[in-house]
């Protein structure tokens, strides 16, 4: 007897569909693990292969690894997309801001489920480090106009990011007060997963501390401005959790702008299929992914940062990073490194 939901144990579309549109971005970003930032466009006729699993979404994610306002037929997409589906709460996507618009603005309006700005700053100066080729200020005119064009209740639909890690995490109380400044109601934090060996000294591991402290006035922050503060992940009060309940094979489907398949952001360099080389149906109720229904049996499943704790050493790596030498080196000293302090406080309290 499955212990899963009924929804859950019959095929079906998937809830949320992410259709990656380029990969191209006009940001060289830190928290980026790209090597370069040029990248590609989803061929526009690809879109009508997915014209039944857009029909049947409640949620399309446009966002995928580039910046989406970069694609040159943007608006015929969304267009292609409202064609096949009449939902008000559609469209998800997180943007960098620099390209918002009134007239981007009046395109989604009406449609929008979740729309997220990643900033990862609250002040010029670390922004302009942070967001390589990016204008703090201009970006935040951007964002004005975007809002000014939104009514109440879609403007409660947009969400401020910040990627948080040892260069930046000291402006997230401020971060807080900027979007009220804004008059954006919710922030997300987010911890900085490391990608590149060299990274290592910017996790969030070596402040855990401060890291906590600094959370806490941010939450405070935002209780007295009515700004809501998501996934404030904290050390030292976590548990680990099962990936057994991990929907993501039921609900999601990544697809990127080649049309390889993907189940989750965090299954590393984990292909399930081509959905522009056949069929979006072909691959969404293939046996692999029935396989991946049935049992998390990836490498990724068994070290998903969504299900340990904060304190976890892999939960602040990538997961590509993850499946390297590199990692598996660091994380055994890691290891040593704790056991040998676990042995000293033990000493201490002999």
């Amino acid at each position: 007897m499955s212990s899963l939901p009924s929804q859950y144990q019959r095929d079906e579309y998937p809830s949320q569909l992410s259709i990656f549109l380029t990969t191209r971005c006009n940001l060289k970003c830190f928290v980026c693990n790209r090597d370069g930032y040029k990248g590609q466009d989803m061929k526009f006729e690809n879109i009508y292969k997915l014209s039944d699993a857009i029909k049947y979404a409640k949620k399309v994610d446009l966002t995928g690894w580039g910046e989406c306002f970069l694609y040159p037929r943007f608006e015929d997409v969304l267009n292609y997309i409202y064609s096949q589906n009449s939902r008000e709460d559609l469209i998800f996507i997180t943007t960098n801001g620099t390209r918002l618009s009134k007239h981007i603005a009046g395109l989604l309006s009406g449609r929008l489920n979740l729309f997220v700005i990643s900033l990862n700053a609250a002040t010029a100066e670390t922004y302009n480090k942070q967001m390589k080729n990016g204008d703090f200020e201009k970006t935040l005119s951007a964002i004005r106009r975007f809002l000014l064009r939104l009514g109440e209740k879609e403007r409660l639909k947009i969400n401020l990011s910040f990627v948080a890690h040892t260069r930046n995490f000291q402006e997230i109380p401020d971060f807080v007060v900027l979007a009220h400044d804004l008059g954006i109601s919710a922030v997300t934090i987010i911890h900085y997963m490391v990608g590149i060996a060299e990274h290592r000294q910017y996790s969030l591991l070596n402040v855990r501390n401060e890291y906590n402290v600094i959370v806490d006035r941010a939450k405070a922050i935002g209780n007295r401005l009515d700004v809501l503060v998501h996934t404030p992940r904290q050390f030292f009060s976590e548990k680990k959790r099962s990936v057994n309940e991990c929907l993501s094979p039921f609900n999601e489907c990544f697809i990127e702008v080649n049309g390889d398949v993907f189940p989750c952001c965090f299954c590393g360099t984990y292909r399930i299929g081509n959905v522009y080389k056949g069929t979006f149906e072909d691959v969404w109720f293939s046996e692999a992914y029935r396989k991946l229904r049935k049992k998390r049996y990836l490498q990724g499943c068994q070290n998903c940062m969504v299900f340990l704790p904060l304190d976890e050493f892999g939960v602040h790596f990538t997961s590509h990073f993850k499946e390297t030498s590199a990692f598996k080196e660091m994380e055994q000293e890691f290891k040593i490194r704790q056991e040998h302090q676990s042995r000293q406080k033990e000493g201490a309290r002999e």
